[in-house]
């Protein structure tokens, strides 16, 4: 729970500071990730609550909390991926992207209303990070700048932290491997972040 509170409140200040650069930019890219960020600190805060609590909940009170922290996370990859698609697809490419991410969202959110196995999270969250480090990855070969490396990172991160929340590694009988996940997302988020920070719309009319 502690570690889950930790991140929700990361996640809450990473938020907020993307919502003054959205500001500043008037950026659509930076406020997608901004709300991935909002998302990301709900879910965290329910996920939190859900394991915390669980001892004072009824049933339906703990699944209704528990579902929410899925739906969240699912929210969380949906904004990332449109933001991405802002700042670094145009045109048709861009609108393919954002209606694929529209359809899995759609898809992960009705299977999710009867399924509670943090895997299928790990499968909706790991199936965007993996189109938008194509993406970024894409991007980075074109124009070789070091800004563009910040997301790559934090992609790659996530998958490790992804790695050790589906393993049986307990650090401590106070520190399983859930709390070492959130541990490490925390220096994922803060790496997405920092790309986040970097981020602009491409023209539409733009070269994808």
């Amino acid at each position: 729970m502690a570690t889950d509170y930790i991140l929700a409140l990361l996640c809450a200040l990473m938020a907020s500071r993307l919502r003054e650069k959205a500001r500043e930019t008037g950026s659509r890219a930076v406020v997608f990730w901004r709300w991935a960020f909002v998302a990301t600190s709900v879910g965290a805060m329910a996920g939190g609550s859900a394991h915390g609590f669980a001892l004072f909940l009824t049933d339906w009170q703990w699944a209704a909390i528990w579902k929410a922290s899925t739906l969240m996370i699912g929210a969380a990859s949906f904004c990332l991926l449109v933001g991405t698609s802002y700042a670094r697809l145009g045109g048709g490419w861009g609108r393919a992207v954002r209606s694929m991410a529209l359809l899995k969202v759609a898809v992960y959110v009705t299977w999710m209303i009867g399924h509670d196995d943090f895997r299928f999270v790990i499968f909706e969250y790991g199936s965007s990070m993996l189109l938008i480090l194509g993406i970024e990855s894409w991007r980075l070969l074109r124009d070789r700048s070091i800004g563009l490396t910040w997301i790559p990172a934090g992609i790659l991160l996530s998958f490790v932290s992804s790695a050790v929340q589906q393993s049986d590694l307990v650090l401590h009988r106070n520190f399983n491997q859930n709390d070492l996940f959130h541990v490490i997302q925390m220096v994922a988020v803060f790496l997405l972040y920092r790309g986040g920070l970097l981020l602009r719309d491409r023209r539409s009319g733009s070269e994808a």
